[in-house]
């Protein structure tokens, strides 16, 4: 689609011009547009509506405007009136037929404005008729019938109250949980975290709930107060959605079975997309990849800990390591409880870090972790030719005195001195004597 459209707009019977919408425009912008155009004040947007004659179909959408056919820009404008409006329109064109319009340097400067390409500016709309010819009458009167009553209009969707309408609630709380689970059955969502009124001449309350979607006119208003005995009762509505209704599932709709399969579908997958996708599929849902990202979220955490425990729970981990198997670790934590820097050095790293010690090769990864802290690396190369990790460190930062640090840690776990030590161009590393 290209960038802009170009169409004549004419107003009451002395006035058109060349006016440019582009694809984002909804219905309202276009309107705005052409008032603004005519320098009418956008408080009076409704009582004007734009109508296409040569289709007999008011403007609903940008689509109509892709004909290039000429607009009216109509006052007080109703579907009742719709004929005597057509004839309005009809006349407002054959007069408007020879004005500036047609005028080639005045579409040029639109053009040059825009920068349309020149096949989307239509300076003389005379193939209007010729269209009418190609199609015959009753198939533009069929075409407008179904861009007036068909997929452009709203959907409308009205929502049954009898399951609320005799209810009461004693607390808000009750209140929301009821309806929150009576919209998704219903298959919408509500906005339930609403500010709720309260009025000081009766100590009544009212609480309003609107529909999630935007633009969406739907409400439900609940009201307590001494004549309800102080439990909240639906005092007034709107039950009519104007969208499409298929509400996402939320973590409320996670039951336990759901959520096994949730952590199974996590040891073989960590694409989000993937396991939401299998969830929905299995159990009839449709949970959103937010919400499946986020139960995932909180697994993680409930297994491992919230990433500021992360520290806490390595050093746990550590010392039930060397209970069980023996490793050696090294920590330094400051006076705010904060984990400078650790070493690890495993029983089998140090037996092969003692027998193949002529070569070793040191390297510092630069802040791979969500901490940000550099990661040191020592390997050697076995008798099979193959490399082994023989001890790793989190460093604080890079510099000299965290390099000793973990070194010195390496060689007090060692019996023999490596002979060869390679690294890459790290300034601190090659600026110390550590052997």
């Amino acid at each position: 689609m290209n960038s802009f459209v170009v169409v004549a707009v004419s107003f009451k019977e002395n006035q058109t011009e060349a006016i440019a919408f582009e694809p984002s425009m909804s219905s309202t912008d276009i309107l705005k547009k052409a008032l603004e155009t005519f320098n009418v004040p956008l408080e009076a947007i409704c009582n004007y509506m734009l109508f296409i004659p040569a289709i007999e179909c008011f403007v609903k959408s940008f689509e109509h405007l892709l004909g290039g056919h000429r607009l009216s820009l109509l006052e007080n404008c109703s579907f009742e009136n719709k004929d005597a409006q057509q004839k309005s329109a009809q006349k407002s064109l054959s007069k408007s037929s020879s004005q500036e319009l047609n005028n080639e340097a005045h579409i040029n400067e639109i053009r040059s404005k825009k920068e349309m390409p020149e096949d989307r500016i239509e300076g003389d709309f005379s193939y209007i008729e010729e269209e009418k010819e190609e199609e015959g009458e009753g198939e533009i009167s069929q075409r407008n019938s179904n861009e007036f009553n068909g997929e452009d209009e709203d959907e409308i969707n009205e929502i049954s109250l009898e399951e609320i309408k005799d209810k009461s609630w004693k607390d808000r709380s009750g209140l929301t949980s009821f309806v929150r689970e009576w919209a998704m059955d219903n298959d919408f969502q509500l906005i339930l975290n609403t500010r709720e009124q309260t009025f000081k001449k009766d100590q009544s309350k009212l609480t309003k709930l609107i529909c999630n979607e935007k633009d969406c006119k739907f409400f439900l208003e609940f009201k307590s107060c001494k004549e309800s005995k102080e439990q909240y009762i639906l005092s007034k509505s709107y039950p009519t959605h104007n969208h499409k209704l298929n509400a996402k599932n939320n973590s409320l709709e996670f039951t336990p079975s759901i959520l096994e399969k949730l952590k199974e579908l996590r040891t073989v997958s960590d694409n989000t997309k993937a396991i939401t996708k299998a969830l929905n599929k299995k159990f009839n849902k449709s949970f959103s990849i937010r919400t499946v990202w986020y139960q995932l979220k909180k697994l993680k955490d409930l297994e491992f800990g919230k990433p500021t425990d992360d520290a806490s729970t390595l050093i746990k981990l550590l010392g039930k390591d060397k209970e069980k198997r023996g490793t050696t670790f090294y920590k330094e934590i400051n006076g705010d409880g904060k984990l400078l820097h650790f070493a690890l050095m495993t029983n089998r790293m140090k037996a092969i870090a003692n027998k193949f010690y002529d070569v070793i090769i040191i390297d510092a990864s630069h802040k791979t972790n969500r901490f940000g802290m550099p990661l040191l690396d020592i390997i050697t190369i076995d008798n099979l030719g193959k490399s082994c990790t023989i001890f790793v460190a989190l460093l604080h930062n890079q510099k000299y005195e965290e390099f000793r640090w973990s070194l010195e840690c390496f060689k007090a776990n060692l019996i023999n001195q490596p002979q060869v030590i390679f690294t890459d161009e790290e300034e601190a590393l090659r600026k110390g004597i550590f052997w």
